[in-house]
C-alpha cells in the first residue's frame, strides 16, 4: 500500500513542476515531504486525495502512470468506504488552515483540510460536513465514520432528530453535550446510530453566504460528553468562516 502513495506522490510532483512546487501546493514542510516519497511516513489522506486529483487531471495515458493512477483510486475509495480518514489524518492548526490557499477547483482538499483543522482544534474523534439541499443538509465529507452513520445521516430533513437540524432551523450554533440526555435525541433512533458511531457530544455551526442565507453545516463529534469553552468555539467559528469563504458560499 505504501508503494502506491509513493507512487503518487511522485507523479503529483512531476505534474506540478517539482518537489518545491508540491510542497507549496500540499501545505507541507520539506521534512514532512521528504518522509512521505520515500515511504517512510504515510501522508494524511486528504494529502493523498489531493495528490490523487493532481494526478488525474495531468495523467497523460502513460502506462504506468496509468496503472498507478488506477490503484490509487481504488484505494482512495476504499479508505473512505471503510471510514479510515480519521485514523490516517494529520491535524491541521487553524492558523495554518486560514493561512493556506486553494483554486475553487480543490474542493476535495478545501473540505478535507477545513474537518482536519476542525478536529485538531476541538480535540473532536469525528467531524462531517454537510451542504444545504433541497431535500435537506446533504453529507459530503466526514471524518471517522462507518456506513451505518453515514447512510443513516446521508440526508438530514425536518424529520430527523439532529443536533445539526437543530443548528439550521434556529440558524445558530448549537451544542450538544450529552447525546444519550440531551432533549434532541432522547428517545429517537437518531441516539443509537450516534452513540453506536462513537459520537456522545456534538457541536455543530452553520455556514452562511455573504447574504446570510444557510449553505452548509460543520459538526465537531466527540466520544466522550464534552462542554467547549470559549476558546474551543472561537477556534471552530474561524475554521466555519474560512470554509464558507473558499467554497464560494461567503467572506472569511
Amino acid at each position: 500500500m505504501a508503494s502506491v502513495y509513493v507512487e503518487v506522490l511522485r507523479r503529483a510532483a512531476e505534474i506540478v513542476g517539482g518537489d518545491a512546487a508540491l510542497r507549496e501546493r500540499l501545505h507541507a514542510s520539506a521534512r514532512e515531504l521528504d518522509e512521505w516519497m520515500r515511504g517512510r511516513q504515510q501522508p494524511p489522506t486528504y494529502v493523498f486525495l489531493m495528490c490523487v486529483d493532481l494526478v488525474s487531471a495531468g495523467s497523460v495515458g502513460a502506462g504506468r502512470a496509468r496503472d498507478s493512477l488506477e490503484r490509487a483510486v481504488d484505494l482512495r475509495g476504499r479508505l473512505l468506504e471503510q471510514g479510515l480518514v480519521a485514523a490516517r489524518r494529520r491535524s491541521l492548526s487553524v492558523d495554518d488552515f486560514c493561512d493556506a490557499e486553494f483554486a475553487s477547483s480543490e474542493a476535495q482538499g478545501i473540505v478535507d483540510a477545513a474537518l482536519s483543522a476542525l478536529v485538531g482544534a476541538t480535540g473532536a474523534q469525528r467531524a462531517n460536513l454537510q451542504l444545504v439541499s433541497e431535500e435537506g443538509l446533504r453529507l459530503v465529507a466526514h471524518l471517522g465514520f462507518r456506513q451505518p452513520f453515514l447512510d443513516f445521516f446521508a440526508v438530514v430533513g425536518h424529520d430527523v432528530p439532529s443536533t445539526c437540524g437543530r443548528a439550521a432551523e434556529e440558524a445558530q450554533r448549537v451544542v450538544v453535550r450529552d447525546v444519550a440526555s440531551d432533549p434532541i435525541f432522547v428517545g429517537s433512533e437518531s441516539a443509537g446510530v450516534m452513540l453506536e458511531a462513537g459520537a456522545r457530544a456534538c457541536i455543530s455551526t452553520p455556514l452562511f453566504d455573504a447574504d446570510d442565507r444557510l449553505v452548509g453545516m460543520l459538526s465537531a463529534h466527540y466520544e466522550e460528553p464534552h462542554a467547549p469553552g470559549d476558546e474551543e468555539l472561537a477556534a471552530i467559528d474561524r475554521v466555519a468562516a474560512r470554509t464558507a469563504h473558499w467554497l464560494g458560499a461567503g467572506r472569511a
